[in-house]
């Protein structure tokens, strides 16, 4: 990566993103407001040098804080279409390149940094709803669990990709009745072949969402579109009508949520009560596991930086699609589709300005 200038960092913490940053000195950094040992701002004031700086965080409340601290930009998550138009304008100018770890692909077209990330939240999910059915956090007093003689909590999860079908595993085999709802009958086969048929899968659709949400005790909310917003599945109306103490974790926060009512937490004060139904909203919620989920991310981000770093961002973004179909911008330029239809405005090829005077093989 010295080859053409910039080092790609990655931490689940602000201890372990400052000593990246005191090591390897880079250009630009993206940072949350809170993190676990450091906050973004702690990070920003333990610098030694100048470097460009975006904020990139749920709470609005620290937007003063931060350009008294210089940051180049102040992004609030769910990212809107006009702020973020300005911030990738700041970064064309720089002539910057922009990989999202989200949207990198493996040789058979999986995410495959963002797939241990999204498995942890799955998982994490479940447990983190256990916690908050006890009465002691305002749940209805379940156990998420089986217990002879007693019926099994249901927990019903939204969406069957990874976060889902991690989450639906991690409830049954916690002895819940689990039901996930997809719009992709490809999805819902997947599910029920590999975790059999104790999981009722059905389509997606107004009554089942209605019916469902009504029974459940939890409700998991895991819709990633890439490089979109999450779609509101949940209405207002369908969390008024759920019943006292259940819990809805939502997973789908980072991209604005799925649930009506929902609305970003913190880990400092990780939940809200509306219509006596417990919301669990906090973006990027395996950084509350951040010892693992480092670990987890650095297993999976060693094989891209390796490429990067000896052969150059050009040579390997051209050796590997998969790679190059993580790639928002490209020397200050759009090249990403969906990014450029919600700004719309119209994406440059990738493909034409890596072989721009290059024969392809």
């Amino acid at each position: 990566m010295e080859e053409w200038g910039y080092t790609a960092l990655e931490a689940e913490s602000g201890p372990g993103g400052l000593a990246q940053i005191r090591a390897e000195v880079p250009d630009l950094i993206l940072l949350d407001v809170q993190m676990p040992g450091l906050s973004g701002f702690d990070v920003v004031e333990l610098l030694e040098r100048d470097v460009a700086v975006v904020f990139v965080t749920a709470y609005d409340q620290y937007a003063t804080k931060a350009f008294e601290l210089a940051a180049m930009d102040y992004v609030l998550k769910p990212v809107q279409v006009d702020r973020l138009k300005a911030t990738v304008e700041r970064l064309r100018e720089l002539e910057t390149t922009v990989v999202g770890y989200e949207l990198v692909e493996d040789a058979r077209g999986r995410r495959s940094i963002l797939t241990p990330m999204a498995e942890m939240a799955g998982d994490l999910a479940v447990f983190t709803a256990a916690h908050y059915l006890q009465n002691e956090e305002g749940g209805r007093g379940i156990l998420l669990s089986h217990v002879p003689g007693v019926a099994p909590p249901t927990v019903l999860v939204l969406g069957a990709g990874t976060v889902g079908r991690s989450a639906a595993a991690r409830a049954l085999t916690m002895g819940a009745h689990v039901i996930v709802l997809d719009e992709d009958l490809a999805k819902l086969r997947s599910v029920s072949a590999g975790l059999g048929a104790q999981v009722v899968t059905e389509l997606a659709t107004a009554d089942r969402l209605a019916r469902y949400t009504a029974i459940a005790d939890v409700v998991v909310g895991a819709i990633l579109i890439p490089a979109a917003r999450a779609p509101l599945l949940i209405t207002e109306d369908m969390v008024r009508a759920m019943r006292a103490g259940s819990v809805i974790i939502d997973v789908s926060i980072d991209q604005g949520g799925c649930v009506e009512t929902s609305r970003p937490t913190t880990l400092e004060n990780p939940v809200l009560v509306l219509h006596d139904v417990v919301h669990y909203c906090v973006p990027n919620m395996t950084a509350n596991v951040a010892r693992t989920a480092s670990r987890a991310l650095s297993d999976v981000l060693l094989r891209p930086l390796q490429a990067l770093a000896t052969k150059g961002l050009d040579a390997a973004l051209r050796e590997d699609p998969g790679l190059a179909a993580g790639c928002y911008l490209y020397r200050g330029k759009l090249v990403n589709e969906a990014l450029a239809r919600a700004l719309g405005v119209p994406p440059a090829s990738l493909v034409g300005l890596l072989w721009s005077g290059e024969k392809r093989p």
